[in-house]
């Protein structure tokens, strides 16, 4: 089948815990303005019940979800949005409602936090409507269980979006995944085990990986963030509690992103999921102490 992006909210805080997030195989987080993010989670090699809470379209979301050959699943748009995905994803952009449950359903009359996603009836319903529902060709990010030898201490990450919105990765020796913490939304900078509704469990991702990208406000709260004229931006990748410089492109609108090494070898990401944290070219990098990294977002 095809991989299904769905847009999931992050604020307002109220709507957390997310839901359906440990079944993603790829997430990005990126910022929407007022200090605010949103994530797009794609599901492929796994199912979820229940995935979001469902928010709307961002223009991001038609470069990305394209790469991916996928489905977006949301719940309404800008206008001028809703136009640039469907020209970008003609016959592939799915809005939540009440029509549409259980693949994109409403359950509560709630904006913001009540929409959620059943990801197998998304699918079928896509197939429904008239989409081509074949698996498209995905190859692009390869994976190694063995990581690159040159990779520095990267056990820890903090990244600070706003004064509300700071997101912390720690690296599990024991599991040898890296376990997500957030905020409140509260301005304390206090951050705390992110889990999922479904399990219960703390996020748990294989790689974790900070993209560089040009961002452009169109308004306090719609920014374009271009990825499809993204060439040789800088990446990091933490994987393994290491942390590798990388360099991403894009090569096709219709390829998933190339990720290389400084030597301009396809990078290899761990086998499992990955979460991708976009930030703007302005955004800062540094060490705090070995092995603990902070990026804080500029545009």
């Amino acid at each position: 089948r095809r991989p299904l992006a769905i847009k999931v909210s992050n604020f307002p805080a109220a709507g957390r815990p997310h839901s359906g997030l440990s079944f993603a195989d790829l997430v990005w987080e990126y910022f929407i303005g007022s200090g605010m993010t949103r994530f797009l989670a794609l599901f492929y090699g796994q199912d979820a019940s229940k995935a979001g809470p469902i928010r709307s379209g961002r223009p991001i979301d038609g470069q990305l979800v394209r790469l991916y050959g996928a489905v977006l699943g949301m719940k309404g748009a800008d206008k001028n949005v809703m136009a640039g995905l469907y020209r970008k994803l003609p016959n592939r952009v799915f809005s939540a409602k009440p029509a549409s449950c259980p693949a994109l359903c409403p359950y509560t009359t709630s904006h913001t936090y009540g929409t959620f996603s059943d990801t197998d009836a998304f699918s079928d319903y896509a197939t429904e409507q008239g989409v081509d529902n074949n698996r498209p060709n995905l190859e692009g990010m390869r994976f190694d269980s063995v990581a690159p030898e040159d990779g520095k201490e990267g056990e820890r990450l903090w990244i600070y979006y706003s004064f509300n919105n700071q997101v912390g990765w720690n690296y599990d020796q024991e599991t040898g995944l890296y376990l997500r913490s957030q905020d409140k939304a509260d301005g304390t900078g206090i951050l705390y085990p992110m889990t999922d509704q479904i399990t219960g469990q703390q996020l748990s991702f294989s790689n974790v990986v900070i993209m560089f990208a040009w961002h452009e406000y169109i308004s306090p709260t719609l920014i374009n963030i271009e990825m499809w004229h993204a060439n040789d931006r800088r990446a990091l990748v933490f994987r393994d509690g290491k942390v590798f410089e990388c360099r991403f492109s894009m090569i096709d609108p219709d390829k998933p992103l190339s990720f290389k090494t400084a030597d301009g070898d396809p990078f290899p990401f761990k086998p499992g999921n990955t979460w991708f944290e976009i930030v703007g070219l302005g955004s800062t990098l540094e060490e705090l102490e070995e092995g603990y990294w902070k990026t804080r977002f500029y545009p």
